[in-house]
């Protein structure tokens, strides 16, 4: 099982703090060879980008305000997670740290390879009325395929697509094998469950993980536990109060146990003259 981060994406206004060019920036930001990004052309308001195999650093807005942006796709992420000198975490508290940093979105997700369960056993649990959650809307998503007609996957979907807090569930090797890509070795099962966090809730959870000192993988996984919790009927008319189901319980531990609890060591909040006092993740 892997918890990590599927998508990074926060806006700088005060760029220069991290370096005097942007190509200083993205380097001393990243961890890594700034030689490696080129110059290309920007979008979503941006003039120009830097970019290096997913990793992206867009600046010269047309607004005077908005400084740079930093985007890290799932590519990117795994470009940083295999080539970077810093671990996230590490990402995380040097730029969370400073009030002119502010986070867009943020996907994190865990990765069970177990095979233990499947999305159809979420269906089925769903459609038996099992879930108990803080989010008003649950439901399943079909994906068909338009030569056959033929279902070719499902999503169980919690929250709605505008919202700034989202959570999914899927099947990853279906996934890879619709869009012919090759499966990592001996990967036969592989379900995914990510949240996708925008704006004023992903700031949340990684000003959570700098205040608190607190791995921001384990700031997720105390978010999606306390958002979701799928329960084992016990006769009560409350469902909050049913146990929680063996299997849902199993997937919570080997979740938490695949993180590393261990505070930060490159980057604390005493570094910015901020107070260790925790911030609540809603």
């Amino acid at each position: 099982m892997i918890v990590k981060c599927d998508w990074f994406e926060v806006a700088i206004k005060s760029w220069r703090k991290f370096g005097d060019t942007e190509q200083k920036l993205v380097g001393n930001i990243t961890g890594l060879d700034s030689s490696l990004f080129v110059v290309d052309k920007g979008y979503g308001g941006y003039r120009y980008r830097l970019e290096y195999d997913g990793i992206h650093l867009l600046y010269e807005s047309s607004s005077p305000y908005a400084g740079v942006k930093l985007r890290m796709s799932g590519e990117g992420m795994e470009t940083f997670r295999t080539r970077s000198a810093y671990s996230f975490d590490q990402l995380v508290h040097s730029t969370a740290l400073h009030t002119d940093v502010s986070s867009s979105r943020l996907d994190m997700c865990v990765d069970d390879f177990s095979g233990k369960f499947a999305v159809e056993h979420l269906l089925g649990e769903l459609m038996q009325g099992r879930l108990s959650t803080r989010i008003r809307r649950s439901y399943p998503f079909f994906g068909v395929d338009n030569s056959t007609g033929d279902i070719s996957g499902m999503t169980i979907y919690h929250g709605e697509k505008t919202s700034e807090k989202r959570y999914y569930a899927y099947d990853k090797v279906a996934e890879r094998e619709e869009h012919e890509v090759t499966l990592p070795d001996g990967v036969t099962n592989w379900l995914r469950y990510e949240g996708r966090f925008r704006r004023r809730v992903a700031s949340d959870i990684l000003e959570c993980a700098v205040q608190t000192g607190r791995d921001v993988h384990l700031v997720f996984l105390d978010k999606l536990f306390s958002d979701l919790s799928w329960k084992t009927p016990n006769g009560d008319t409350n469902r909050s109060r049913w146990p929680e189901s063996d299997w849902w319980r199993d997937f919570k531990e080997r979740a938490y146990a695949s993180v590393n609890d261990k505070s930060p060591t490159a980057f604390t909040v005493e570094d910015s003259g901020g107070q260790w006092e925790p911030l609540a993740v809603v």
